[in-house]
């Protein structure tokens, strides 16, 4: 069992307060792509950086976190699958996620617990296990939550509960998917929640942006997001969660301002990053500006092959996505209302049993060296945006994460010393 005493650190920590400007000082030589207007307040308080890692996989998990601390992440946003854990009803397997927050606890990191898939015990009858879905009963998932809650009280410092309802894949009924049953849900796991830890963060599942809609296989985000606050959401959430995928877009591109060549993946807010300002206007529509929207998955893949249904990454260099991260950072910086980004992702290409889809997103690489996009973080989050990039475009430039990278506060990348 955890300590449930253990303190978690500062909702965010103030060490943005010269990033912004050493940001601007150098997008010029930074971003290759050229960047569209965006006019937004600067936020007075930065947002919280987080990186989606996977920490029950493997024994390397303090390589891993001693790297996410070179990027001097807030948090870190791990998955759980509910069937891994209550794989029979009453009977929890703690162990892995036990040794996952036990070995990220010294580092400091704020941890999310992004939380789905039923078991097939709890799921209604003659469902399709080919997909994940939910519970027959609800309530079986907020006693689910409920013990969760409670042994990690203090040690987790967000849940956000069932990201992307809105596509079949992740929410198989019968029925088909539902913005109101998905708002059923959430209600009695917030409930359940606050009960047993009242200081966490609850935020709301983000949705998969898609841009189609057959109400049944898969239903819009915003459509979605509208029909939860009609149907009372906005009482059991604390922060709206949102997904976002720059496809082969730079973070400034919008469906009115392309700034490359390419021609494919455009024409819907859903093929860009700043498809996160159309969500923030459902939120204001519904009287919802006081909450804050956290961006729960950020990213862009990039990958040589031609990946079936993914041939956006091709278009996107390691280099071109090293910058794009970087860009988008300084944009959520100068928009007010968004809490925090999470990066998608930190580590998955070196776990064996991820959906293959998920590498190209990768801040490290299979073999575990350093893509660019993991330097740029770094240098950004440290403060040393003056500095050049490091050249690892060739397989003798690589840094690798493993096993000689140690914890330390600041790391010259250069000479490779703290």
């Amino acid at each position: 069992m955890l300590d449930s005493s253990f303190e978690m650190n500062a909702l965010r920590k103030p060490h943005w307060g010269l990033l912004i400007a050493a940001v601007l000082a150098i997008l010029a030589g930074l971003i290759i792509m050229p960047l569209a207007q965006v006019t937004a307040a600067p936020n007075s308080i930065a947002p919280g950086f987080g990186l989606r890692m996977d920490l029950t996989v493997g024994n390397n998990n303090p390589a891993l976190l001693n790297a996410a601390q070179i990027t001097r992440a807030d948090w870190i946003a791990q998955s759980v699958q509910w069937k891994d854990i209550e794989a029979e009803p009453g009977d929890y397997n703690w162990a892995k996620l036990d040794a996952a927050l036990l070995a990220a606890r010294p580092y400091g990191f704020r941890i999310m617990l992004t939380v789905s898939g039923a078991p097939d015990w709890a799921r209604p009858a003659g469902s399709s296990l080919n997909f994940d879905g939910p519970p027959a009963d609800y309530s079986q998932f907020a006693n689910f939550m409920s013990a969760l809650t409670e042994r990690y009280a203090g040690v987790v410092g967000a849940y956000e509960i069932w990201p992307e309802a809105n596509l079949q894949s992740r929410w198989s009924t019968a029925e088909g998917v539902s913005p109101e049953r998905y708002t059923e849900l959430l209600k009695q796991a917030s409930v359940a929640i606050r009960a047993a830890d009242p200081m966490v963060i609850i935020v709301a599942g983000s949705l998969a942006p898609t841009g189609s809609s057959d109400g049944v296989t898969v239903i819009d985000d915003l459509t979605f997001y509208q029909r939860m606050y009609d149907a009372g959401a906005a009482h059991y959430f604390d922060v709206l969660g949102a997904r976002v995928d720059g496809y082969n877009n730079p973070p400034g591109d919008t469906v009115e301002f392309s700034s490359v060549t390419t021609t494919t993946y455009k024409g819907h807010s859903s093929f860009y990053f700043r498809h996160y300002e159309a969500v923030r206007e459902v939120m204001a529509a519904n009287g919802d500006s006081a909450s804050t929207l956290w961006l729960t998955s950020a990213g862009w893949a990039s990958s040589s092959d031609q990946l079936p249904g993914m041939e956006y990454a091709a278009d996107v260099s390691e280099e071109q996505q090293a910058n794009c991260l970087a860009e988008a950072m300084a944009q959520a910086h100068s928009q007010e209302y968004i809490g925090a980004i999470f990066i998608n992702n930190f580590n998955l290409a070196t776990a064996k049993d991820a959906p293959p889809e998920l590498a190209p997103y990768g801040l490290i690489r299979a073999d575990w060296s350093a893509r660019p996009a993991f330097i740029a973080l770094a240098q950004l989050r440290q403060g040393d945006t003056l500095s050049a990039l490091v050249p690892v475009t060739g397989p003798t430039h690589r840094k690798h994460i493993l096993p000689n990278w140690r914890p330390r506060l600041r790391y010259d990348f250069h000479t490779e010393q703290p």
